[in-house]
């Protein structure tokens, strides 16, 4: 049942991101995270676990900071989210993706399922914008079409490894093709 640790996250969230909008779109970034979540509650995800979802970018792209988080959602909802954000924003985007590839076999296996569930809403968005608007989608990305696609490749085999739920895999298995098959 929703309790009211996960109500604070929700608004904590819409609160971090309210200015913010998806790349590419028009919608409010907030409906990103709430997806995560909602992703995370679905594999049954415990209450903490849900939060750090639901939290997932707010270090990463906004001013608020991994003390803020612990202070209001505790230690083990922090140390997550901080784990799954990118740390070298300034890095170029290649590199810095290739560090957040490489940093997927290192994280916790809490971790590793928000970072599924973040990778399975981003590609979802990407395949119903790749249905929408075709190869023009790519063009928000700071890389290739085809970069972009074999850098999802690599994101999705390295989840393969470290997850255990067949049906989240199968799923992001799925999501993956849908996009791979715009690839030269």
């Amino acid at each position: 049942m929703w309790t009211k640790k996960e109500q604070k996250a929700v608004e904590f969230s819409f609160k971090a991101h309210k200015n913010q909008k998806r790349k590419g779109a028009k919608i409010s970034y907030v409906s990103h995270p709430m997806i995560v979540g909602l992703i995370l509650a679905k594999l049954q995800a415990d209450e903490d676990l849900i939060i750090a979802g639901i939290l997932h970018d707010v270090i990463e792209d906004t001013e608020f900071t991994k003390k803020e988080i612990m202070d209001n959602f505790g230690k083990e909802v922090a140390e997550m989210v901080d784990e799954v954000s990118e740390s070298d924003r300034d890095l170029p985007y290649g590199e810095r993706k290739e560090r957040a590839t490489a940093k997927l076999y290192t994280v916790s296996d809490r971790a590793i399922l928000i970072k599924a569930a973040d990778v399975l809403s981003n590609m979802t968005d990407l395949s119903n914008d790749l249905e929408r608007r075709g190869e023009e989608s790519f063009e928000i990305f700071h890389t290739g079409k085809n970069q972009k696609i074999r850098q999802l490749e690599r994101v999705v085999k390295i989840l393969s490894l470290r997850l255990t739920d067949e049906e989240l895999i199968k799923k992001l298995k799925d999501t993956f093709k849908e996009i791979e098959k715009y690839a030269d």
